[in-house]
């Protein structure tokens, strides 16, 4: 996380102990390739509502979670600056040229 999570706040975050790196584990939900747009958009604006119920971040918050909420309009953007960002760790660790 960019911050200390609230429920373990003496334990510091990677850029803290000078590690260039602010991850997660990202999840989605997928739809088959025919879906309509609107379809999708209502459905990411249905996780997007979710997301911002209080009780629903309390139970995450409960369980060490940091959800981050991406959006059907920002996730190509996402999903491209993670593909590349992933590329550049694993050519700098030699796993790929």
């Amino acid at each position: 996380m960019e911050n200390r999570h609230p429920e373990f706040p003496t334990i510091p975050t990677f850029r803290e102990l000078d590690i260039d790196m602010v991850d997660g584990a990202y999840r989605g939900i997928a739809v088959p390739s025919d879906t309509p747009v609107t379809v999708q958009k209502a459905i990411s604006a249905l996780f997007s509502r979710i997301s911002q119920d209080q009780e629903a971040i309390q139970k995450n918050q409960d369980l060490g979670l940091a959800p981050l909420d991406i959006g059907y309009d920002a996730l190509p953007d996402f999903l491209f600056k993670q593909r590349e960002k992933y590329l550049a760790t694993a050519q700098q660790a030699g796993l790929i040229d």
